[in-house]
C-alpha cells in the first residue's frame, strides 16, 4: 500500500515558489524583457529551477505515486542551471550574448537521450527508483512485463556527482569572467554580480552537503527551501523597484505645473 499525500507548510512554501518562479520566468522571457540577454537567461534559469522543485514537490508530498512516471523527469535540467547562471553573468557584464552555447548544453542533451530507455521502461522500474530516493523502507516491486533499465554507465547511479561537478565548472568560469570584466561595468552591477556568485557558490555548497549527509533524496527539501527563497527575494526586489519607480513618476507628476497655470503665468510675466 502506498503512503498517503502528504501537505504541510513546507510543500504549500514549495509549490507557491514554483508558481511563483514560473511567473518571474515569464515576466523576464516576454517579448518587452527578453531583449536583455541577462534577463533572457534569469528568466530560463528559472524556468529550470522552478520544474526542478517540481518535480521534488510531487516526490515529497508523494503525489508522484499519482503520477509515477514523471519521476525523474526533470534530471537534465539540473545540467543546465550551471550554464544558465554562466550566461547571465556574463551578459550583465558584457551586455551581450556568450557565444557557441550549443556546447553547453550538450550535457543535458546527452543524459536526456542516455535516459529514454529509463522513462520507456516498465513502471516497476520508476517506482522502485522512487521509493528508492524517498521511502527506502518499502518494498520494491517485481519487474513486470515491460522493458527494462540497465544504467550501463552508471550516470543516474551518480547524477549527483555529476550535477555537483557541472555546477563547480560553471561557478569558476562565472567568477573568471567576472574578474576579466568587471572593471568594464559600473559599482553597481559589479556589487550586484559579486553578490549573485557569492549566493550561487553557497547553492552549490548547500547541494553538495545535502547530498553527502542525505543518502537518498530526503534532504531535497533544504534544496528547494532555498530556491524557493531566491525566487521570493527576486519578487521583493522586482516590487521595490516596482514601487520606487511609481514613487518618482508620481513625485514628478505632481510638481508638474498645470498647462493653464502656466499659460496665465507666462501672460503675466510678457505684460
Amino acid at each position: 500500500m502506498n503512503p498517503d499525500v502528504q501537505i504541510d507548510l513546507y510543500a504549500v512554501l514549495n509549490l507557491l515558489g514554483v508558481v511563483q518562479g514560473l511567473l518571474l520566468a515569464y515576466f523576464f522571457t516576454n517579448r518587452n524583457h527578453r531583449q536583455i540577454p541577462s534577463n533572457l537567461y534569469t528568466g530560463l534559469l528559472l524556468l529550470s529551477a522552478s520544474i526542478l522543485s517540481f518535480d521534488s514537490f510531487l516526490g515529497y508530498t508523494n503525489y508522484m505515486f499519482r503520477v509515477i512516471r514523471l519521476n525523474d523527469f526533470s534530471e537534465p535540467l539540473a545540467f543546465l542551471i550551471g550554464p544558465y547562471f554562466y550566461f547571465y553573468v556574463y551578459s550583465k557584464l558584457t551586455n551581450q550574448k556568450p557565444g557557441k552555447t550549443i556546447y553547453h548544453y550538450l550535457p543535458a542533451i546527452l543524459y536526456f537521450i542516455y535516459m529514454i530507455p529509463f522513462h520507456v521502461a516498465d513502471e516497476s522500474i520508476k517506482y522502485n527508483a522512487y521509493i528508492n530516493a524517498y521511502h527506502p523502507d518499502l518494498e520494491f516491486q517485481k519487474m513486470g512485463d515491460g522493458l527494462n533499465f540497465t544504467d550501463f554507465l552508471g550516470l543516474h547511479d551518480h547524477v549527483n556527482e555529476l550535477i555537483v561537478l557541472s555546477l563547480i565548472c560553471y561557478v569558476f568560469l562565472a567568477f573568471r569572467i567576472y574578474l576579466q570584466k568587471r572593471q568594464s561595468v559600473d559599482q553597481k552591477t559589479q556589487n550586484f554580480v559579486r553578490i549573485s556568485l557569492i549566493f550561487f557558490s553557497s547553492i552549490i555548497l548547500l547541494f553538495f552537503l545535502v547530498k553527502l549527509f542525505f543518502i537518498h533524496d530526503l534532504g531535497d527539501f533544504i534544496i528547494n527551501s532555498a530556491t524557493a527563497i531566491t525566487i521570493y527575494s527576486i519578487s521583493i526586489r522586482l516590487i521595490g523597484q516596482s514601487l520606487g519607480f511609481k514613487g518618482s513618476s508620481e513625485k514628478y507628476k505632481k510638481s508638474a505645473l498645470d498647462q493653464d497655470y502656466k499659460d496665465r503665468l507666462l501672460k503675466k510675466i510678457t505684460r
